[in-house]
């Protein structure tokens, strides 16, 4: 049936397979991970994102792909110790992008069209998503070098101002035909949506004092959270607790 391939579970990695940022993968490039996540949380199909991945798990081959996600017996690398670390880089792009693909039925269920793909090598490959008036073009650059693209086919009509769902500073309008430029920096990802689509409104943890299993000695300095913007202090000390005490 045609239509399972929609229905089929993606993964990057997993305990049955070397982790994607292994050597003789992608070499502990994080850059190479952004793209791929990219890719897989929104593209067709159910992604499973395996733990530790988001944690930048780079083990190879059985065993050393079993790192555990808490402090055991296969720590090492970046599995070493603790990696609940809700402050990672990768995991809060994951998290991101799961929250963008919560807000578009079309990273979801969408049908897909591709729009672009270079077939000299690495570099753009452009896809668009749509469902029910809900549609995202989404920009993957696989090579080490920018790309810069004019006359990416979209279903916009001309005049639409998109807006790029993980870099709200990045704005563009579709030209005649509905065709657009797209622009993506190196192993960079753009979701490219309809401007003034809401964006995702939860709050995210981007650093703390200490750091996550990070054990120092120091009684006097207090302890902070950073999040991602201004919080209304009285309303979130309301809801904070500490224990213990």
């Amino acid at each position: 049936d045609a239509e399972a391939r929609n229905r089929l579970v993606a993964f990057l990695d997993n305990h049955d397979n070397a982790r994607f940022l292994a050597f003789g993968i992608a070499n502990q490039d994080e850059s190479r991970l952004r793209a791929a996540l990219g890719w897989q949380l929104t593209s067709r199909g159910v992604p499973c994102v395996y733990y530790g991945t988001e944690q930048e798990f780079d083990g190879g081959g059985d065993p050393w792909n079993r790192e555990d996600m808490w402090d055991g017996t296969l720590d090492f690398g970046p599995s070493d110790g603790d990696n609940f670390d809700l402050t990672h880089p990768s995991f809060l792009f994951a998290r991101l992008l799961t929250e963008i693909r919560r807000q578009h039925p079309a990273l979801r269920r969408g049908i897909t069209t591709e729009r672009f793909v270079e077939n000299a090598g690495p570099g753009l490959y452009a896809y668009e998503r749509r469902a029910s008036g809900d549609a995202v073009l989404v920009a993957l650059n696989t090579s080490n070098l920018p790309v810069i693209e004019s006359g990416v086919a979209t279903a916009w009509p001309a005049g639409t101002a998109l807006r790029d769902a993980l870099e709200s500073a990045y704005v563009d309008t579709v030209g005649p035909g509905g065709l657009l430029t797209v622009r993506v920096p190196a192993r960079g990802v753009r979701l490219l949506e309809a401007a003034g689509t809401p964006q995702p409104t939860a709050l995210r943890v981007v650093a703390t004092f200490p750091g996550h299993d990070l054990a120092v000695n120091d009684r006097n300095s207090p302890l902070t959270i950073a999040f991602d913007r201004s919080v209304d202090a009285t309303a979130l000390a309301s809801a904070f607790t500490i224990a213990p005490a």
